[in-house]
């Protein structure tokens, strides 16, 4: 997942870190289901430690070996269900894709 924070006035998304796959997550070739074990603690440890201010922010995740960073049609389902959980606190949603091309490309829901 990203962490980092919030400038909504000047509407800009702080990207500060990466927490990699939980240990329950499963990855194979061409699909990725991201676990959550230890996540909650992980964000929260985050936050006493920033006094809130760094905080969980989006998704990140890779495209199979020679593949684009445009969306799949998974990841629009998921960047969608993302916005629905953000929006109920006011943030939008966040997405980061990389692949091997050494593209990566920042998808944004508000």
């Amino acid at each position: 997942i990203l962490v980092g924070s919030y400038d909504m006035y000047r509407k800009i998304i702080y990207v500060i870190d990466i927490i990699f796959s939980p240990e329950d997550s499963i990855e194979w070739p061409h699909i990725y289901i991201r676990g959550c074990k230890g996540l909650k603690k992980k964000i929260t440890d985050i936050q006493i430690k920033t006094l809130g201010i760094i905080t969980y922010i989006g998704e990140w995740h890779t495209h199979p070996h020679e593949s684009n960073c445009f969306l799949s049609s998974d990841d629009v389902k998921a960047l969608e269900w993302q916005w629905d959980e953000m929006k109920k606190s006011g943030f939008p949603a966040l997405m980061c894709i990389m692949a091997d091309n050494k593209c990566h490309d920042f998808y944004i829901k508000e």
